[in-house]
């Protein structure tokens, strides 16, 4: 797989053939590849090791969060591999650039330069085993690949790191989150943050693993003085709102939602947040027909949507569990899969089906990246089941 440097055209006035003109004759150390489509960057990402990311924008706007999002998402929250390339940008830019802990940015005068000292300092970060940057990109790589194992290992050469770097912990938090040790992750998330107050990330996540260990008060609390912080900021909004719904307050999280969309949410978040509300509305079939719009969801909603398929499938109700195991499997991050495959083969079990119980536990064994002790003790009691039943 090549290394390559995304360069992101969202300007009015650049066409992507002048773009590429323009780098002729520049010496880079990794491929740039120019694109101003998300689903060419999905693309983009299936065969080549994206490991920079430069955005060309007028101003800020929904589709400039859109890519750093994905960015993060599938590349690492690691603001030294980004650049946002902009003349005289607004404050609407600068703040929302700081929502990813971005400082990079240069004038349209000299980005040239700025990119190729860009393409330097990952491809430095890519040959150097032994720095943060470095362990946090294959830690990223591990994570969407689902390779538990190579995560542990990769956590455990951060553990050090995170007692004096930022992003160390950060991403210890997202690989323990990941591996749903839930405690440990919220633990490190807060050193992030203790670590650098001003790593916007560190704090949203922070906030979200309060939500996923029950602590819907406290996150309530924390997020609205981060909301407080920048009331211009959509995501923030839907986190809050979806908050707001584990807390049943409906009026409190449609206020917020319909606030976000006024502003320039992302369609899928606005969706996802569309599905908190009809689910604390006790909606659940509604909610469910969302999901064909939805493309992927962290860990808030994929945890939601595995406890409504247990509550399904202890009150007896285990076909309708498998449909929305099945809807909900198409939507969640890869390293969340393997989750919603051992509900879907405990399910499969309380209604008698060894057999595909039998099949959901080698998919989930195949989606964790190996066995652990809980798969194998649902497997023995699947198959004890299945032994009484033949003989």
């Amino acid at each position: 797989m090549k290394d390559v440097c995304l360069i992101v055209n969202l300007c009015d006035h650049i066409e992507l053939d002048d773009i590429v003109a323009s780098l002729s004759g520049y010496d880079f150390s990794l491929e740039n590849m120019v694109s101003s489509s998300l689903s060419e960057v999905v693309e983009i990402s299936r065969s080549n090791a994206i490991c920079a990311q430069c955005v060309l924008c007028d101003q800020y706007s929904e589709k400039v969060d859109i890519f750093l999002t994905w960015f993060k998402d599938h590349v690492g929250c690691i603001p030294s591999m980004q650049l946002i390339v902009c003349d005289a940008p607004k404050v609407n830019l600068m703040l929302n650039m700081f929502e990813y802990g971005l400082s990079n940015i240069a004038s349209f005068d000299s980005w040239q330069f700025n990119l190729r000292e860009l393409h330097k300092h990952v491809e430095g970060v890519i040959n150097d085993n032994s720095s943060v940057e470095a362990k946090c990109l294959r830690l990223t790589q591990s994570i969407l690949n689902s390779k538990h194992d190579d995560m542990e290992a990769l956590e455990l050469g951060l553990e050090d790191e995170a007692d004096y770097h930022y992003l160390a912990a950060y991403f210890c938090a997202i690989a323990l989150e990941s591996e749903g040790k839930l405690d440990k992750s919220l633990a490190y998330f807060k050193m992030s943050e203790k670590l650098n107050p001003f790593f916007i990330p560190a704090q949203m996540g922070y906030c979200e693993a309060l939500l996923l260990v029950g602590r819907v008060k406290e996150s309530v609390s924390y997020l609205r003085q981060i909301d407080a912080k920048n009331i211009a900021n959509a995501s923030r909004k839907l986190v809050l709102a979806n908050a707001y719904c584990e807390l049943g307050d409906v009026s409190n999280a449609k206020k917020l939602i319909e606030n976000a969309k006024q502003i320039g949410a992302h369609k899928q978040q606005y969706i996802e947040s569309q599905v908190h509300l009809l689910i604390a509305q006790g909606k659940v079939g509604e909610a469910l027909k969302l999901f064909d719009n939805l493309d992927e969801v962290g860990p808030h909603l994929a945890s939601k949507l595995n406890d409504i398929g247990v509550s399904l499938s202890q009150a007896g109700k285990g076909k309708s569990a498998l449909i929305l195991y099945k809807k909900a499997h198409r939507i969640v991050r890869n390293d969340l899969k393997y989750k919603v495959s051992l509900n879907a083969a405990l399910a499969c079990h309380r209604v008698k089906d060894f057999n595909t119980a039998l099949k959901y536990l080698k998919r989930c064994e195949r989606e964790f990246g190996g066995s652990f002790e809980k798969l194998e003790k649902i497997r023995r009691v699947v198959q004890s089941a299945l032994s009484k039943e033949v003989n």
